[in-house]
């Protein structure tokens, strides 16, 4: 496994979201995430394992309370830290 690497999520991104969260038979749509994306539009990311992308999370920001949602790794990435880093670098954005 190469380092790990969060940025922050684009429209290109949400079939990729869709397709994870799938897998834990969440139901979230498009329709979801580009409303998480207008709500925090810096604050969803994309964890990539080289140029592989391989994790996600969403946050959102109201007032001084702050959201971390959504996170999810895919099975062949999980228990690497993957999903520390994505939290990580969540709390630091809402920070």
């Amino acid at each position: 496994m190469q380092k790990i690497h969060v940025r922050k999520m684009t429209s290109s991104d949400i079939a990729f979201a869709i397709r994870l969260t799938d897998t834990m038979h969440w139901d979230l749509t498009q329709r979801d995430f580009r409303f998480t994306m207008a709500l925090e539009a810096e604050g969803s990311f994309v964890a990539l394992d080289g140029s592989k992308k391989v994790g996600m999370t969403t946050t959102v920001q109201l007032g001084k309370i702050g959201w971390i949602g959504n996170v999810i790794v895919d099975t062949r990435h999980r228990s690497k830290g993957v999903g520390a880093q994505l939290i990580r670098h969540a709390a630091e954005y809402l920070r």
